[in-house]
């Protein structure tokens, strides 16, 4: 009655039976993309705006609140930033089908860009996938600060945890960013999808955004629905490797008063691994996987061992674990200088503002790290490698990418 945009949900008249076909059907103001079992309603007046979240498993419709699907600010760290406002230059037409893709292709003036937001969807999966590639039209090259990804404002009851985790509603509805990196946030009824891209676009160039992804389950089943969805897309999953691994650590065992905290040896892995081979035999029960603890030789290039304390690199210690039935894996720090190759004096240049730290998006390290672990993998048959203590923000001005929260 007051014209105002409703922010309850409210019930739906009918909850559809599975076998449906999806559907992108055009309204007067915009287009819905249906499914047997959710509904996304976008308008297109004037840019692209989501209107509700229709779970047709439980009959409910979740108000998004004429929420922008897509806003970006441009220009520079510190200075005046534009927000350019977006038009709708293509939309989808109405289709039925076994599967659902909806294109939508926007357009903006100040600066000049381009948005080609595709959506993605199925009749056997409860989830809708949205993508979304960014494209520099005009003249000059921009900086890409920011990316919004999606703005509701509902009145469900949220729940959001830390960076890489979900916004969930009434715990039977789900909404995040397919990336770790990526803000699923709550902040006074309000859903935030967003990440921090900080890059330099020339013209003509384009940009990937990380994908959003919208879920709906039973009554209490959000987070049920949004871990089968997870699971489904890893890789581990996929080629069936998903089971307990047994994983043996002699990270410790070694004497601290002769060896020190970080002195791991050959001698001390070939001790170990002699009392694992004995309790294996005794015991019949068999580990999969080794972690070899502080190897690196730390004035190195992260593919030779420490040649005094692995005098035979990892060629004892794999002849061992073959004996065994156990594949080697790999401990190394992601950041820490002293507990990786900061000794060598060509990583200085990676260090950053902190000198304690690497930046791993900065080279050499960046591409020191990717050739020796791919080496190990091939040449040694390396199954498992735990990258630790990753530090992600970087406040050096000598790199080439923003500091803070866009590095």
């Amino acid at each position: 009655a007051t014209g105002k945009q409703a922010l309850l949900d409210s019930p739906t008249a009918a909850v559809p039976t599975l076998g449906e076909k999806c559907q992108v059907v055009v309204r007067a103001d915009g287009v819905e993309l249906q499914s047997p079992m959710l509904a996304f309603r976008l308008k297109t007046t004037n840019g692209l705006w989501a209107e509700l979240l229709e779970n047709r498993l439980t009959g409910r419709r979740f108000s998004l609140g004429h929420g922008p699907e897509l806003e970006v600010d441009t220009g520079p760290l510190r200075g005046p930033l534009e927000t350019p406002k977006w038009r709708v230059s293509q939309s989808p037409t109405a289709v039925s089908a076994a599967a659902g893709e909806a294109v939508f292709v926007l357009d903006a003036d100040r600066p000049a860009l381009s948005a080609r937001v595709t959506y993605r969807w199925n009749a056997s999966e409860p989830v809708l996938r949205k993508f979304i590639e960014i494209t520099n039209c005009g003249n000059h090259q921009i900086t890409l600060l920011n990316v919004r990804l999606g703005t509701y404002r509902t009145r469900a009851r949220l729940t959001d945890r830390e960076q890489g985790f979900p916004v969930y509603l009434d715990d039977e509805c789900f909404m995040s960013v397919a990336h770790p990196a990526g803000w699923a946030t709550v902040t006074n009824g309000e859903i935030s999808l967003r990440q921090y891209p900080g890059v330099k676009l020339a013209p003509g160039e384009k940009f990937t955004t990380m994908e959003t992804v919208y879920g709906v389950g039973k009554a209490g089943q959000a987070r049920n629905t949004f871990v089968a969805h997870v699971r489904s897309r890893m890789r581990r999953v996929v080629r069936k490797h998903d089971k307990p691994y047994a994983i043996f650590d002699n990270f410790g065992s070694w004497s601290l008063e002769a060896d020190g905290f970080t002195g791991n040896s050959e001698s001390n892995m070939l001790y170990s691994l002699g009392k694992l081979a004995h309790s294996q035999d005794a015991e019949g029960c068999r580990f999969d996987l080794c972690n070899i603890h502080f190897w690196v030789d730390h004035s190195g290039d992260l593919i030779r061992f420490d040649p005094k304390r692995f005098p035979n690199g990892i060629a004892k210690i794999k002849e061992k674990l073959d004996a065994m039935g156990v594949a080697p894996g790999l401990w190394i720090d992601s950041s820490m200088a002293s507990w990786s190759i900061g000794k060598n004096p060509a990583v200085k240049a990676s260090l950053t503002d902190d000198p304690r730290y690497f930046c791993r998006a900065s080279e050499p390290i960046k591409s020191m790290y990717e050739k020796a672990f791919r080496y190990h993998i091939r040449e040694h048959g390396i199954r498992e490698i735990k990258f630790d203590n990753l530090r992600t923000v970087c406040n050096n001005p000598r790199h080439p990418h923003l500091p803070g929260l866009y590095s």
